[in-house]
């Protein structure tokens, strides 16, 4: 390992900055078997270029231990990130919902269990939310479901994003939940005195995009329901969307809005699609 790490400080391998989307080092994994004493070395980067790898890998051939090398690319969070909308001013938006297989949007069943996906499903959402400048939701997410919006992950402790929740004009609702929800910005078409409450004058995608501009976002991850996503959809805005399917049915709960799954058919392309289990995973960009 310390051989590893004084090649990759000389050669300019970079580790990888999952806020920022840079550098080259992800991960390196280093496998021994006890009863033949052979080490297997595998090298995760963020891109796939091997004449940068070759001063790495020509000194670690060199340690007899070490049996194989693999190199694997892992641009999962972001497909394609790299090639787009960074450092240009514009605006790197993400989309992500979770549905049944019957294509329910919310668990209306008496359960105990408010999520629709398991636990696996949740560590990639927090690990998404961890790679961008901030994440918004609407209305109706905040008053049924009561998120934190917060990176939980264990190789993540300290991760802060910017929280928006695009409210509207309802100006009644709102003070009965934003004294709870300090830590978020209202994104709404009235004024208050509550700071935390932004009056945009007109809920439409230039406005919010400009007021978002103005905060110095240059990634957003939408979550939320047919509201929020389809105020996205309505300009075409999504670069990567994440969709969540359970193998469970859902009996009773809010259908997904086919005017979402119409512009994931048409308007985006199936970038990769992820078996997790009991719940699989598709990316379009």
């Amino acid at each position: 390992m310390e051989t590893a790490r004084n090649i990759a400080i000389k050669s300019n391998l970079t580790p990888y900055d999952i806020r920022k989307h840079t550098g080259f080092i992800r991960q390196l994994v280093i496998r021994s078997a006890d009863y033949n004493n052979e080490t297997m070395v595998i090298i995760v980067t963020s891109k796939n270029d091997q004449k940068k790898l070759e001063p790495l890998i020509k000194e670690l051939v060199k340690i007899k231990e070490i049996k194989s090398i693999i190199n694997n690319v892992n641009n999962f969070i972001n497909p394609n990130y790299n090639n787009k909308n960074l450092h240009n001013g514009d605006i790197t938006y993400i989309g992500k919902i979770a549905k049944s297989n019957n294509n329910k949007i919310t668990n209306d069943d008496i359960t105990d269990e408010k999520y629709i996906t398991n636990n696996s499903s949740l560590k990639l959402t927090h690990l998404l939310r961890a790679t961008v400048d901030a994440i918004l939701i609407g209305k109706n997410t905040l008053i049924n479901d009561n998120p934190l919006l917060n990176v939980r992950h264990e190789s993540l402790p300290n991760i802060e994003i910017e929280k928006y929740v695009l409210w509207g004009s309802d100006d009644h609702k709102i003070y009965d939940v934003i004294d709870k929800h300090f830590d978020k910005t209202f994104i709404t078409t009235f004024d208050s005195t509550k700071s935390n409450i932004m009056n945009i004058n007109d809920l439409t995608f230039q406005n919010l995009e400009e007021y978002l501009i103005s905060q110095k976002i240059s990634s957003l991850l939408v979550e939320g329901g047919n509201f929020v996503h389809k105020f996205f959809i309505e300009s075409s805005s999504y670069d990567y969307f994440y969709k969540f399917t359970s193998d469970d049915h859902i009996e009773n709960g809010l259908l997904l809005d086919p005017l979402i799954n119409d512009y994931l058919t048409d308007k985006l392309s199936l970038n990769k699609e992820i078996r997790l289990k009991d719940n699989s995973l598709h990316i379009y960009n």
